[in-house]
């Protein structure tokens, strides 16, 4: 019992001699660390604790501050500037999207807001292949630039955009009030209702739908109004003298489709369609999303309005009634008008509509 209680008490005191030589040689190296990383059987150890970051003299310290300064005083901060395509008055659209094509657009890239807002401000009106072009540069952006977001204010602009494209100028010789005109705008209007309701734009997730009334559905309400009233008058020809009647039922039925997809989207962002989606199709859905915005009262009315008279005069195949026809259109009219009644948080129907459709089923 002796002789291993004397086997402890020397292996602790040996112990606590080895624990006082390192202490003492590591707190006297940490002065001198050049001495420290001359040593032979320490040297690594100490060398690497006098080069660590966190370990410094304060000459070195000193230094290295006084180095940080000079550097920071001579190189000034770098400022982002576009490039010099963008800053030209006389680029087109199209030179523009080509840089950026080459440039901003790949897996690793992005556009900036302000690279977008140059791209789609330089559009020339009565270009409508300008209009295509920013149709195409929605595509390319949600096909190549996965992080790209379109905001309220991106969509607002390309969609307005797109309009003045397809639109002639107000300072050009064009006769407003002319068939040729609204056929026009017509035109437009299922040119840039098709991008709304192409999913592959992302722009049905970002445009609000004070813009859709305001740029599309009001435009096409007074342009129908005016349409109606010129084919009341004899003259319905164009230049080469013919009637013009049969190119507008035309427009009309192609029209029709895009006002009820446009309400079925505008229901459809409303209701927050992610929770029938699985959850990475959800999780892409809510990241790409800007606005959730349904139909207001006024969008019903308008597209009601839009609906009815359209479709009283568009092109049949077949033989068929003014009766039938109508018939049809208020039965649509009727279920646009019964969806807005389900949701009481997009506001009820308005009286106007309400009267409007008395006034037809009459």
């Amino acid at each position: 019992m002796q002789f291993s209680r004397s086997i402890i008490i020397s292996r602790f005191s040996s112990l606590q001699h080895k624990t006082s030589w390192f202490a003492r040689t590591t707190f006297s190296n940490l002065n001198d660390p050049i001495s420290s990383a001359s040593s032979v059987n320490h040297g690594y150890f100490f060398k690497s604790l006098s080069t660590s970051p966190h370990i410094q003299t304060e000459d070195t310290t000193a230094s290295s501050s006084s180095h940080t300064v000079s550097s920071t005083s001579t190189q000034p901060s770098p400022v982002k500037v576009l490039p010099s395509i963008l800053t030209d008055p006389n680029v087109t659209s199209g030179k523009i999207w080509y840089h950026l094509q080459r440039e901003k657009i790949g897996p690793q890239k992005d556009i900036s807001v302000s690279e977008w807002t140059t791209f789609v401000s330089v559009s020339k009106p009565n270009t409508p292949s300008e209009a295509r072009l920013l149709r195409t540069a929605l595509l390319d952006l949600n096909r190549c630039c996965k992080n790209f977001k379109i905001t309220r204010t991106m969509a607002k602009d390309v969609f307005m955009s797109m309009i003045r494209s397809s639109m002639p100028d107000d300072n050009d010789d064009v006769d407003v009030s002319g068939i040729q005109y609204h056929k026009q705008q017509l035109e437009t209007g299922i040119f840039v209702g098709n991008v709304f309701l192409d999913k592959r734009t992302r722009l049905y997730m970002s445009l609000e739908t004070q813009v859709l009334n305001q740029y599309l559905l009001e435009p096409l309400w007074k342009t129908i109004q005016q349409i109606q009233t010129l084919q009341q008058q004899e003259n319905q020809q164009d230049i080469n003298g013919v009637s013009l009647e049969h190119d507008i039922e035309g427009l009309y039925t192609s029209l029709l489709p895009v006002i009820t997809g446009m309400m079925d989207v505008l229901y459809e962002r409303c209701s927050k369609p992610m929770r029938q989606m699985k959850k990475r199709a959800a999780r892409l859905y809510k990241r790409k999303l800007s606005c959730t915005q349904g139909p207001t009262p006024e969008t019903i009315d308008l597209a009601i309005r839009l609906y009815v008279e359209m479709y009283k005069q568009k092109k049949e195949e077949a033989e068929v009634t003014e009766t039938t026809k109508l018939a049809t259109a208020l039965t649509t009219a009727q279920q646009m008008m019964h969806e807005l009644e389900k949701r009481k948080w997009l506001g009820i129907p308005l009286d106007s509509t309400k009267q409007y459709l008395s006034e037809q089923q009459q």
